[in-house]
């Protein structure tokens, strides 16, 4: 069964799994983000810009939205930067490898499974509906307003909310899971080309000369002198 959530930086440590659910989140706030400017663009039309001017919205939507957008593409950009470095210390690594065991380095990668997509995005999909639900609640009681619930994603009005966080959620769970599996299948070949030319190739750090023998042979003047255990005796 695949995961819920891709490993983008993967599990191998706390900090490296802390990271992954650090990235799920980032792109569960954007997609929600996303959905809510929608869906009021399409609920009010031309008042979009009035509403956002004129309700609580005014105070963080657009602050956030560049937050998310800053994030969003410091993450995508620090996922491209990696992939590129791996690359090239791949290239380095395989040029210490004799030509004939080239065909030992591995070749493929990790594939995009259309399941493990779909459970990613319905995922992502509750935590955009929660979100979502919660800010439009908070909204209306902050405008003295009684709170309308479940109505603000099942309403009259807003009966393409779920569609858009459906849509929204496919789209971010396809980009997390292109993401890693890059950074899987970059990671392990880096790995199988680092132990390859470590073993046909030798470590970068190694020179051709060698360290003297930790013990000491006897002086040839003492070997000369030394008597065998068949020798004359000496009178002889």
């Amino acid at each position: 069964m695949p995961p819920l959530i891709p490993s983008l930086a993967g599990r191998r440590t706390f900090a490296r799994a802390f990271l992954s659910l650090l990235l799920f989140e980032l792109v569960a706030l954007c997609g929600e983000w996303i959905v809510h400017q929608v869906e009021y663009l399409i609920v009010y039309g031309t008042r979009f810009q009035a509403v956002m001017e004129t309700t609580p919205h005014r105070y963080y939507m657009a602050d956030s939205g560049s937050v998310l957008a800053l994030g969003g593409t410091a993450a995508i950009a620090a996922c491209l930067v990696m992939l590129y470095g791996r690359r090239h210390a791949i290239s380095l690594l395989r040029a210490r490898i004799p030509a004939r065991f080239h065909r030992l380095v591995p070749t493929t990668s990790p594939q995009l499974t259309w399941r493990a997509v779909l459970m990613t995005a319905f995922l992502l999909a509750a935590c955009q509906v929660a979100i979502y639900a919660v800010q439009e609640n908070l909204e209306w009681m902050y405008a003295g307003l009684s709170a309308p619930g479940i109505w603000v994603l099942i309403g009259s009005q807003h009966l393409t909310v779920l569609p858009l966080h459906a849509l929204v959620a496919l789209c971010g769970s396809v980009l997390l899971w292109t993401l890693s599996v890059l950074c899987r299948g970059s990671e392990s070949t880096l790995e199988a080309v680092r132990v390859l030319a470590e073993r046909f190739g030798g470590r970068p750090h190694m020179s051709g000369r060698f360290p003297p023998a930790g013990h000491r042979l006897p002086h040839r003047r003492l070997l000369r002198t030394a008597r065998g255990l068949r020798s004359p005796p000496i009178a002889a």
